[in-house]
């Protein structure tokens, strides 16, 4: 795995997850959309010939999302559709930002998540907004304690169906 480091604007952290399938044209349409001004902390993973990630952070107040509206807007113009979870346990996750308490590490952190899931074809775009911040007696905050979001960015060209029958998405129009 052949990492590219490389700085930009910003200080922030927010995470977007791109699985997508029209070639390296559609995924640098994408990338030049989902990576914003102001973002630093840039690095690409490239993970196969059709997979990469690209993973940046911003310097947001929370509950800002560094992936909103005006690129949603401008992925349905480009054929993309959002994905709901069809779990209904998950309804929460469809609307807006959640928190948990990550008590995997020590000392436990509250992780604020905004996650979607954009499908076209095979193609598929999976975007999580975080912060991660202490928690609060054990139990998770109501705010992040920072102003760091994160994104990631992973590109996928052949699984996107697979992927949403995986995480029990509804990708239709």
């Amino acid at each position: 795995m052949n990492a590219v480091l490389a700085g930009l604007r910003g200080g922030g952290v927010a995470l977007a997850i791109l699985l997508g399938g029209s070639g390296a044209i559609a995924a640098a349409k994408e990338e030049a959309l989902l990576i914003l001004d102001g973002a630093q902390n840039l690095f690409r993973i490239p993970r196969s010939d059709m997979s990469r990630q690209i993973s940046y952070t911003m310097d947001m107040e929370y509950p800002a999302r560094a992936i909103g509206e005006s690129q949603w807007e401008q992925l349905r113009r480009d054929g993309w559709v959002r994905c709901r979870s069809a779990d209904p346990d998950q309804a929460a996750a469809n609307a807006d930002w959640i928190n948990f308490a990550d008590t995997s590490k020590t000392p436990a952190r509250t992780i604020h998540q905004h996650l979607t899931h954009w499908s076209r074809g095979d193609q598929m775009i999976m975007i999580s907004l975080r912060y991660s911040s202490a928690t609060q007696n054990g139990n998770p905050k109501t705010k992040p304690d920072n102003t760091v979001q994160r994104v990631d960015l992973v590109f996928d060209d052949e699984h996107g169906r697979k992927m949403a029958e995986w995480l029990q998405d509804d990708c239709a129009p």
